[in-house]
């Protein structure tokens, strides 16, 4: 089902290209963008520290990682500043 507010494909690959390539963006990561390249939040699960865990756990198994590279990493919730506009 399309968004009320959705962008065409066009629009899209747009956006991509601007967050990929201006070199505003050269040192930024981490971070989640809506379509008017604006940094926004990511969805509030996606701070959930146990859950967190639970995906490192799942991936290290399914990916087969060495018992040594399978220590959880700490995190950090990267600081969210606005993107330059489009």
């Amino acid at each position: 089902i399309k968004r009320k507010f959705a962008i065409t494909p066009e629009q899209m690959a747009a956006s991509y290209l601007y967050l990929t390539l201006a070199p505003e963006m050269e040192n930024v990561s981490g971070r989640y963008f809506d379509e008017h390249n604006r940094a926004v939040k990511s969805s509030g699960k996606s701070y959930n520290r146990a859950t967190w865990k639970k995906l490192w756990d799942v991936s290290a198994q399914l990916t087969q990682l060495a018992a040594s590279e399978t220590e959880y990493p700490r995190p950090t919730v990267p600081q969210h500043t606005a993107a330059a506009p489009a």
